[in-house]
């Protein structure tokens, strides 16, 4: 049973992004296919009111671990001559109900049958 569902992570980035769970690719933003290394840059720039709007990014339910798992972003500027970079980033889901585990049976009555 699944005790999240409606996972969404918020992502607000200047200029580009990469992000990981555990330990594989799950979207990019604003990058360019292909091999990302620290060199890469974002395909364009990002400023304005764009540097300010939180993007939303569906996580499959089916891409977590049950218990621990890791998100990693990584964050690339359009040049490396650019003024500004900036990241934030945060999960939003619904938990789901958990359910009860019933009590051990008390005063139990043994009665021998006929075979």
């Amino acid at each position: 049973m699944e005790f999240v569902s409606d996972v969404t992570l918020r992502l607000l980035l200047d200029d580009g992004a990469v992000v990981y769970l555990n330990g594989e690719e799950l979207t990019r933003i604003n990058m360019p296919a292909g091999v990302i290394t620290n060199d890469s840059v974002a395909s364009t720039g990002v400023s304005g009111t764009a540097e300010m709007t939180y993007q939303s990014i569906s996580i499959p339910t089916a891409k977590l671990n049950s218990g621990s798992n890791q998100l990693a972003v990584e964050v690339h500027n359009q040049s490396a001559g650019s003024s500004d970079i900036s990241f934030d980033a945060f999960i939003d889901y619904t938990a789901n109900s958990v359910p009860a585990v019933p009590s051990a049976p008390t005063e139990l009555v043994a009665t021998p049958g006929q075979e």
